[in-house]
């Protein structure tokens, strides 16, 4: 794992992780009010649809989503899509869920568990050729309360440096 200071949405990378929580609303739209969640609902209105399908059908877990589905069509990635085409810059985001409800507190137990999702997906995912640097925001540190000191030392022994975890 990495550590820089950046700017999420402007720093180049393959993936970009959205931390989120698993809370989808009666509209099917996940809930995204805050944070970096807030800022990609404001820069791509249909990713609270998308994301809250995506969990709908299959929880609150790692995943990812491409850009022009995001800003596009209702639908998340599947390895069928990839077949032949290697990803552009900034072309991926990965839902990192941090929350069971948005009112919550970040969960420490949960942001291991995305943590070792994401390995999986970066390691063992049709990505793994091609995802050589994923952008994380420090999961939890804002709008989830906790301290970076208590999220740093759960989450360094499970990401590699392909991972940079960026804070302003």
């Amino acid at each position: 794992m990495l550590e820089v200071q950046a700017d999420l949405w402007d720093e180049v990378a393959d993936a970009k992780c959205i931390t989120t929580n698993g809370f989808v609303k009666a509209n099917g739209e996940l809930v995204m009010g805050a944070g970096v969640a807030g800022q990609a609902q404001a820069r791509y209105p249909l990713f609270p649809k998308v994301a809250g399908q995506a969990v709908k059908e299959n929880g609150n877990i790692v995943m990812p989503f491409r850009r022009d589905e995001i800003t596009g069509k209702l639908y998340q990635w599947n390895d069928s899509m990839i077949k032949g085409k290697e990803p552009d810059n900034n072309e991926w985001f990965i839902t990192f869920p941090v929350k069971h409800v948005w009112y919550d507190d970040a969960d420490l137990e949960l942001i291991e568990r995305s943590a070792h999702q994401l390995m999986e997906l970066v390691d063992h995912g049709a990505f793994q050729p091609i995802w050589k640097k994923v952008l994380l925001p420090r999961p939890g540190c804002g709008n989830g309360r906790l301290k970076w000191e208590d999220v740093k030392p759960v989450i360094e022994p499970i990401l590699d440096d392909r991972i940079v975890v960026i804070s302003k």
